[in-house]
């Protein structure tokens, strides 16, 4: 059975328009969790921080792309707690290390705090500069937001404006990580590990034989991934079984508020990195899927395996908290909640509060 959501901590909500749910949730007092239950994971080991050898620092109002494994984006600048939150505001992130060293008290604490995650590569808009923070806007990231994309605050060192490398986004065919986690190398003999890229990671390729791949890294030039940890991004609609396939894969991952990797999801979060893995570009949080993603609405008696469904905070209400993934015969794969995992449950225990909003249905492939 699905875990309840304790009153006290917002599940994915977010309001039918306007701005995300995690803006509407800006200024929350720290939640008041005893629990010092940790989640599982081993820490990672401290990455070295790339050194800057392409590209120059991010520019107030021009574009850059993300040049760390993974960037955790806030909703203002300088909320990150000294310690806890050390590992994700440093040049050289370790996501795996911060969810891993995190009591349940620690996590909650991040509701209405961080925004959401991006990987390496992806392009922003940098709004505006404050000392050691940018305000970005995601571009791959569509959000109910005035810039129509995520738009929060990440540490500036994780960013970098690489002209020679966002020509390459657009000149050379993607590809991406297609692990829970892999080694991005330094050398062509896979022997120096640079970083580690979460699943769903995009970066141009260069050229790549049966054993390694020579892509394109952000803000250092080249490097090198393993031939079986990278394929082509999907250039068809996927089947609805593939999508559950890869939903699947991700069973007992930590739930983590504003998370986008295998590290640690949130509801919205999941569903996002699910369906961009298959090149279906879907809007970041839960409320833009069900109201704005143009996907066709469908009704309580026509749910099929692969459908959205939405959950609103009250029965009747039109404010989006929570999204699943259907899997047909009265089941649904989802991530809960904080301290939870992402899990299969049944439709009708997510429902116990009788709260379902509706479902969509993504454009699939015939099986």
């Amino acid at each position: 059975m699905s875990p309840a959501v304790p009153a006290a901590l917002p599940s994915d909500a977010s309001p039918a328009s306007s701005l995300s749910r995690r803006h509407t949730l800006l200024g929350l007092s720290a939640l008041g969790a005893a629990s010092a239950t940790a989640l599982a994971g081993a820490p990672g080991a401290a990455a070295a921080a790339l050194p800057l050898v392409a590209g120059q620092p991010a520019v107030a109002g021009q574009p850059a792309v993300v040049r760390s494994s993974l960037t955790t984006a806030w909703l203002q600048p300088g909320l990150a707690r000294p310690g806890v939150d050390d590992p994700v505001t440093g040049a050289a992130p370790s996501p795996q290390a911060w969810v891993s060293r995190m009591s349940y008290a620690q996590q909650a604490w991040l509701v209405g705090r961080v925004d959401t995650q991006a990987w390496m590569g992806s392009r922003v808009i940098v709004r505006r500069i404050s000392g050691a923070w940018a305000l970005v806007s995601f571009a791959d990231q569509p959000a109910l937001t005035p810039s129509r994309r995520q738009t929060s605050w990440v540490p500036t060192a994780q960013l970098v404006r690489d002209t020679t490398y966002m020509a390459a986004q657009t000149t050379r065919r993607p590809v991406q990580v297609v692990r829970p986690s892999a080694p991005l190398y330094a050398d062509a003999g896979l022997t120096r590990v640079r970083a580690h890229l979460p699943f769903s990671t995009r970066l141009p390729i260069q050229a790549y034989d049966i054993v390694r791949g020579r892509v394109w890294v952000p803000g250092v030039g080249v490097g090198w991934l393993r031939r079986r940890d990278f394929s082509y991004l999907p250039t068809t609609p996927p089947t609805a079984a593939r999508v559950i396939a890869t939903a699947k894969r991700f069973l007992g991952v930590p739930s983590l508020w504003g998370g986008t990797s295998p590290y640690g999801f949130d509801c919205s979060g999941f569903t996002h990195t699910v369906f961009r893995s298959h090149a279906v570009m879907l809007p970041r949080d839960s409320g833009p899927q069900f109201y704005a993603s143009g996907l066709p609405r469908i009704s309580a008696g026509s749910l099929r395996a692969g459908d959205l469904v939405f959950w609103s905070h009250v029965p009747g209400g039109s404010t989006i908290r929570h999204v699943a993934l259907h899997l047909g015969a009265g089941m649904v794969i989802h991530a809960p909640t904080v301290g939870a995992a992402v899990e299969i449950a049944p439709f009708a225990a997510v429902n116990a509060r009788g709260d379902y909003a509706g479902a969509v249905r993504p454009q699939y492939a015939a099986a």
